[in-house]
């Protein structure tokens, strides 16, 4: 997670902020503006902080059913 904290933080789409600031807002994109949004690189990020979340699913509730 600090991995994309850092992304987030040194691209257009984010701020710096705190690293616990960050957990409490990475999962609001609504404030995010739309013109940033459409970006390869905020497209990228997302679909990084994607895979870590399902990840971690993965790992702390292997008998979910992520389908």
């Amino acid at each position: 997670m600090h991995e994309l904290y850092i992304e987030y933080i040194n691209f257009k789409f984010g701020k710096h902020i705190e690293y616990s600031l960050y957990l409490d807002v990475f999962s609001q994109p609504n404030h995010i503006p739309r013109n940033l949004k459409l970006t390869r690189t905020y497209r990228e990020y997302l679909e990084r902080l994607l895979e870590y979340l399902i990840h971690c699913l993965q790992q702390t509730e292997p008998l979910q059913d992520l389908d």
